[in-house]
């Protein structure tokens, strides 16, 4: 956990990498070196500067800060083609483009809060869509999932839509009832 206010440059070794890793309080915080996040980068404060970062196989960015806390910076592109999830949990927020970064293919968790939502902020393509909690607006743009959907939340539209596209079998659409198109 790097928490705190002030600016603070995350330090392992130079064969180490890390697990899970926890990124709070006020200030800018950066990676020594290039690493590579095997668990979860949790995001609940501080913005995030650095580049020179990769997400593992099968790892997971957690937004679970603000539209301006817990944040990779603007200027921020993960390294690598590695697949990985990028979950939105807590209150209502905007996706970003540097989460969306990397070459890799993406899974999208939506789990906010019930009263809140997650909008999109570009048009964007993924594997997996899981629509867990609060709601989704994906605003005026396209996502377009590759994959299957899981819905037990809520999905608004003002002009845009989510597209099922690019599987060569059947995708499938399941929730627990209480989901909403």
């Amino acid at each position: 956990v790097y928490d705190g206010a002030g600016d603070v440059l995350m330090q392992t070794g130079s064969s180490e990498n890390y697990g899970n890793v926890t990124i709070a309080g006020s200030g800018d915080k950066s990676f020594e070196g290039s690493q590579t996040i095997r668990g979860t980068l949790r995001l609940e404060g501080s913005t995030v500067t650095t580049n020179n970062f990769t997400m593992a196989s099968g790892s997971k960015i957690q937004r679970a800060g603000t539209n301006t806390e817990g944040i990779l910076d603007a200027a921020v592109s993960i390294d690598g083609g590695n697949d990985y999830t990028i979950e939105y949990v807590g209150v209502g927020k905007v996706a970003q483009d540097p989460e969306f970064s990397g070459a890799g293919t993406k899974d999208l968790i939506v789990n906010v809060d019930a009263s809140n939502t997650l909008s999109l902020h570009a048009n964007k393509t993924i594997r997996d869509l899981t629509l867990s909690g609060g709601v989704f607006n994906d605003s005026t743009f396209t996502l377009t999932v590759n994959g299957d959907i899981a819905n037990s939340a809520t999905h608004s539209s003002q002009s845009g839509r989510i597209s099922l596209y690019g599987v060569s079998g059947a995708h499938v659409i399941f929730g627990d009832g209480n989901g909403f198109f």
